[in-house]
């Protein structure tokens, strides 16, 4: 959560179910970027002091009931039992121990305590301060938080600025009568749903052949339909069969995440490899077999019994 930042807004129209069908149309427009901090994710460090270092490293926690050797509250290596029971005992800090590691913390929080500008670019930034109760009172155990921007905020690769979605249902009850008996017969007890999705492509970096700082391009429009259909049966007034149909990907659309070379894709809009790419002579494009966002064309039909 501390490298990435989400903001988004959605616009909707939506007809609720009445007269045998409803459907819901809405578009996105979202924006990703590299960031942490309160801008959407909080940093959060916990800091010993000398003194809580000091303390911990020197007070006995308890003996172990095993191996019968003290445990301190704080230790940073391991020896072997001099028992001879062959597993690792911790080891006391000795007072270089302690100086050398409460040195270290105390560089940890000096080094917290400037402006936020100064060490991570813009943001806040509260310093440490000691942990509320006996942690923070007794041991001085510090606990700071704070939210940062990062000075050159770029998009996350693959972020889809924008997207609409279309779902419809029909639903036709057991007594259901259109103009024509046979029509009736047919739509009654049958339900039929179909899901559309229209995306802009991924993000993508590429480095501009003439140098300079790299860019950042989107991909073409994709999109995918899904449908499915069931007509109910019924058996008695217990039992009844369905008979359904269920087509994902229904057009078979390809989505391709990232073109095979993005300077192509940025000059000509090729997404994959060129006509004269011996590779492709030979084998075709490998990424197609991999292009689509979730499964090629998948159609499943089925009987389902309920009882």
């Amino acid at each position: 959560g501390a490298f990435g930042d989400t903001r988004g807004m959605e616009l909707s129209m939506k007809k609720s179910f009445s007269k045998n069908f409803s459907f819901n149309l809405a578009w996105n427009y979202q924006w990703a970027s590299f960031t942490t901090g309160k801008r959407g994710n909080v940093i959060r460090d916990v800091i010993m002091s000398k003194e809580t270092v000091t303390a911990l490293g020197s007070e006995i926690a308890y003996t172990h009931p095993e191996l019968n050797v003290p445990v301190p509250n704080l230790w940073v290596s391991w020896a072997p039992d001099p028992a001879g029971s062959g597993k690792e005992v911790p080891v006391v800090m000795t007072a270089a121990d302690l100086a050398k590691y409460g040195a270290d913390s105390e560089k940890r929080i000096s080094s917290r305590n400037q402006p936020a500008g100064t060490i991570f670019g813009s943001g806040e930034w509260d310093g440490p301060r000691p942990v509320p109760g006996e942690v923070g009172s007794k041991y001085g155990v510090l606990i700071q938080t704070g939210g940062y921007t990062l000075f050159y905020i770029r998009p996350k690769p693959g972020d889809r600025r924008q997207f609409g979605s279309a779902s419809f249902l029909f639903s036709f009850p057991s007594d259901f009568n259109a103009p024509h008996p046979i029509l009736s017969l047919a739509l009654r007890n049958m339900r039929v749903n179909m899901i559309t999705r229209l995306e802009t492509g991924g993000i993508f970096s590429y480095t501009p052949p003439q140098g300079g700082y790299a860019s950042y391009q989107e991909l073409g429009m994709d999109s995918r339909t899904d449908i499915s259909a069931e007509k109910t049966f019924p058996l008695s007034p217990r039992v009844q069969a369905a008979l359904f149909l269920d087509v994902r990907n229904i057009f078979n659309q390809k989505d391709r995440t990232r073109p095979s070379n993005n300077a192509d894709y940025t000059y000509y809009g090729n997404e994959g490899p060129r006509i004269n790419d011996t590779n492709y002579q030979q084998y075709g494009d490998a990424n197609d077999r991999t292009a689509y966002a979730a499964t090629p064309r998948l159609t499943q039909v089925g009987l389902r019994l309920t009882w």
